[in-house]
């Protein structure tokens, strides 16, 4: 399990880690990241968390939501490569 810091907000923790992974390239444009259950597991936190870590990387725009597949990481703006979806 992922240890996170006890006195900062544990959703901003998590979005921070998962745009550093996105950054990375370990989520590369189009791939799916983590769902709420696997965020639970990997960082024990409770699903409401979750879901507010993954809203914010919705809000930055470097993820999309799409209705019972997932969130995606959304292409870069330029990178050539035609919208899926």
């Amino acid at each position: 399990m992922t240890e996170l810091a006890p006195d900062e907000p544990k959703f901003e923790q998590v979005a921070a880690i998962l745009r550093a992974r996105i950054a990375s390239g370990e989520y590369p444009p189009r791939t799916r990241v983590p769902s709420e259950l696997k965020l639970v597991a990997e960082f024990g936190i409770n699903s409401r968390t979750a879901a507010k870590a993954l809203q914010a990387l919705v809000e930055a725009g470097l993820t999309r939501r799409v209705r019972g597949m997932g969130s995606f990481v959304v292409p870069a703006e330029g990178d050539g490569a035609p919208e899926q979806g």
